[in-house]
């Protein structure tokens, strides 16, 4: 037996590694753009959180006394 036929395993090419696996093609999620045309028929968009403190006055508040 020639040392060519006792050659180990490891001598073959190298297999690559097996590539990541990815989740399904599925886009990835797209950022909402904001309302530069809003829907008049749609119902307004919420404010944004107020931050802690006074409220704004509402239309039926008197205005602060200064």
């Amino acid at each position: 037996m020639s040392d060519s036929e006792r050659a180990p395993i490891s001598a073959q090419t190298p297999q690559p590694p097996d590539p990541p696996v990815t989740p399904p093609d599925q886009p990835p999620p797209t950022p909402i753009p904001p309302d530069t045309n809003p829907d008049p028929t749609s119902d307004p968009p919420e404010q944004p959180m107020q931050p802690i403190g006074d409220p704004p006055p509402g239309p039926g508040d008197a205005p602060p006394v200064a």
